[in-house]
């Protein structure tokens, strides 16, 4: 159980980063950091409603 927050934690973290690396650079690449954000996220949110 320990293993699956922490990894949750640190998918959530690295959605983050690439939320704000998509917002303080304002790049040809900044949509799919998003994409990437929210690909993290999903990934989180499914390992936490996970039995």
């Amino acid at each position: 159980m320990a293993d699956r927050s922490e990894e949750i934690r640190y998918l959530r973290k690295k959605a983050r980063q690439f939320r704000e690396l998509a917002a303080a650079y304002d790049t040809d690449l900044s949509p799919r950091l998003l994409e990437i954000a929210i690909e993290l996220e999903l990934r989180a949110q499914a390992l936490e409603e996970r039995d």
